[in-house]
């Protein structure tokens, strides 16, 4: 599975809902890691492949700590938690439709 613009691209105002979910603040605070980071870092230790878009020298920098973390499994399991079946990034369109 691969993940384009992992953090929401086009619709990064709704990756502010998931950057502040407790879970991902808690071990970003945990790491010293920002939580973008925390969550490029989860989806990477589910299996995906991770491909963070960003045109700003800051964010790549700090997109990459997610290789100087390791999730434990219990934030593993506190991000899983937090799903909620509702799309929170690509203003609810589904992936699937787009030709």
């Amino acid at each position: 599975v691969q993940a384009f613009a992992s953090l929401g691209s086009g619709d990064s105002r709704r990756a502010r809902d998931f950057f502040a979910l407790p879970a991902v603040q808690l071990a970003a605070r945990a790491h010293g890691a920002q939580p973008a980071a925390v969550l490029l870092r989860w989806a990477t230790q589910k299996g995906c492949h991770v491909i963070p878009k960003s045109s700003q020298p800051l964010r790549m920098k700090q997109n990459a700590e997610l290789f100087n973390i390791t999730l434990s499994e219990q934030e593993m399991q506190a991000i899983d938690a937090c799903h909620t079946n509702a799309r929170l990034t690509w203003g609810g369109v589904d992936p699937d439709t787009i030709e």
